[in-house]
């Protein structure tokens, strides 16, 4: 078996934070306090990344702009060259914004730990104008002016006023973070400082409201559910012929976030099971597939059909699967949509994306 196990993961959305931006991006970035998600059974929990420690002085260091030599063996170089093209600028004013990232980080640091009372996030706006906007619930151009006085910074800054401060959007994602595992509920979270609010992000609407209904509970104020997947509903929109001699272990919600590990092996029915085989010594997978997929039996051949009703492999093909060797946890039985027969024994991998070999 060939096992590949990345420290990237590989997720299946986009969940916005407050943090600083990966060096060549072409977007609109966020800086200061890093919220990310990491990947755990199906339920992804956030993570904190830590930007440089704020100085003893409220002011920040004035950065140097001089443009750095040519030369494509200059890694910042190559990441402005990337950057510039993207925003339609030039390379030494990328070099120049991808420069200033230490001082916008410590800045944003500083403000969470000496302005917690009123400090709502920080981000870098990259498009129309090159902006480091620093939210507040109030009196924010009186707070961040001994910070930013007499720096580099002090022309860059756009101060604006929202309702919630960043440390009770952190509460309030913790509280998030706590309440939908009890629900058996797939879900990956993340702070929108520019929204100024927690997002989850959910895979099948119509699971989510009964589970909340059915415990009697509610998002916490300033969470609001994003909807980034819905698996399909009511009869199949493509002819199948189920094998129900076939077990397909399953999850009743698509994994909001992916594990980024690879297995590669033979697809076989081992026991009325499917599994991955290695193509080296070692024990068989069982895989726990992601809703909207279907097992078709087309004559003698066993098919693993996509929310499509295309082929997407067939018993005896060569796959990759992604995703992540897993435990049947208590967690993990909760989600699945069919007890497990007790043939089908691990070890358990946990889908992520499926690619067959041609």
């Amino acid at each position: 078996m060939r096992k590949f196990y990345g420290l990237v993961l590989l997720f299946a959305l986009i969940v916005t934070g407050c943090g600083r931006p990966p060096t060549g991006s072409a977007t609109n970035d966020m800086v200061g306090e890093v919220v990310q998600t990491k990947a755990a059974t199906t339920v992804t929990q956030p993570s904190e990344t830590t930007v440089p420690e704020a100085t003893n002085s409220p002011a920040l260091a004035t950065v140097s702009t001089t443009s750095l030599p040519s030369s494509t063996d200059d890694p910042l170089r190559t990441d402005a060259a990337m950057m510039a093209k993207g925003l339609g600028i030039s390379v030494d004013e990328a070099v120049h914004r991808l420069q200033m990232q230490n001082s916008i980080g410590t800045l944003g640091t500083a403000l969470e730990q000496r302005e917690a009372a009123t400090f709502g996030g920080l981000w870098i706006q990259q498009q129309p104008v090159y902006r480091v906007v620093v939210a507040f619930t109030r009196n924010g151009n009186a707070t961040i002016q001994p910070y930013v006085a007499h720096t580099a910074l002090a022309d860059l800054i756009d101060v604006r006023t929202v309702a919630v401060t960043y440390t009770e959007l952190q509460e309030a994602q913790k509280q998030a973070d706590q309440l939908l595992p009890r629900l058996g509920i797939s879900f990956s979270s993340g702070i929108n400082v520019q929204a100024n609010r927690v997002e989850v992000n959910i895979t099948d609407r119509v699971l989510f409201d009964a589970a909340l209904q059915r415990a009697n509970a509610k998002l916490p104020d300033h969470v609001v559910a994003i909807t980034a997947y819905e698996p399909l509903r009511g009869p199949l929109p493509f002819p199948i012929t189920p094998e129900p001699q076939i077990a397909f272990p399953q999850l009743r919600m698509r994994s909001a976030a992916f594990m980024a590990a690879l297995l590669e092996g033979k697809l076989i029915e081992q026991d009325g099971c499917l599994r991955v085989r290695p193509s080296d010594s070692g024990p068989s997978d069982l895989v726990i597939w992601q809703p909207d997929y279907f097992v078709n039996r087309n004559g003698l051949r066993i098919e693993i059909l996509d929310r499509t009703g295309t082929v997407v492999a067939r018993v005896g093909d060569v796959v990759d699967v992604g995703g992540g060797e897993t435990s049947m946890t208590q967690e993990l039985e909760q989600q699945m949509r069919m007890p497990l027969p007790k043939q089908c024994d691990g070890p358990y991998w946990l889908m992520g994306e499926l690619d067959v070999k041609k």
